[in-house]
């Protein structure tokens, strides 16, 4: 009997220990640069919302369309954001680290637009273009990229 309650308190410490920061598809994103936002091609005014987050310091973009290079505001913005966006970033899928950069299915193609993400890792930059069909995204990503929308959706 002392077996058993010692096997059940000992996988009740172990589990209770356990938490998402843990899981082996997510990692913590370490970087000082991460950019990200969505465009839309086909669209009148405001078609690009994008945010950098740089030593810890958030900044919106400034432009209404997506340029290349990407343009944000020299001014910072509200250091909520920034801690907001610290927390969806503690869950960066290893997908982005493992690969070297891509399009994901087919942004904007049906005027849907695209979200976009560039860092750098290890002194590499890697920039993604995600389709927003859900369906066309790997399942390891899904979640993150929601998480992002929603963020992006909340601050433009």
């Amino acid at each position: 009997m002392k077996s058993i309650l010692l096997l059940f308190c000992s996988a009740a410490v172990f589990l209770s220990s356990c938490d998402k920061k843990d899981s082996p598809d997510t990692v913590t994103l370490p970087t000082d640069y991460f950019a990200f936002g969505d465009a839309y091609g086909m669209c009148i005014s405001d078609c690009a919302h994008f945010f950098l987050l740089k030593n810890d310091t958030f900044y919106a973009d400034s432009m209404d369309r997506m340029t290349n290079p990407w343009l944000f505001s020299k001014v910072p913005s509200s250091s909520g954001k920034a801690l907001n966006l610290r927390k969806i970033l503690n869950d960066f899928p290893k997908y982005f680290y493992m690969n070297n950069g891509a399009t994901i299915g087919c942004p904007d193609c049906a005027d849907q637009g695209g979200i976009y993400i560039e860092f750098i890792q290890d002194g590499i930059m890697k920039k993604y273009s995600i389709d927003t069909d859900v369906e066309k995204q790997p399942i390891e990503i899904r979640a993150f990229v929601k998480d992002l929308s929603v963020f992006i959706e909340n601050n433009k």
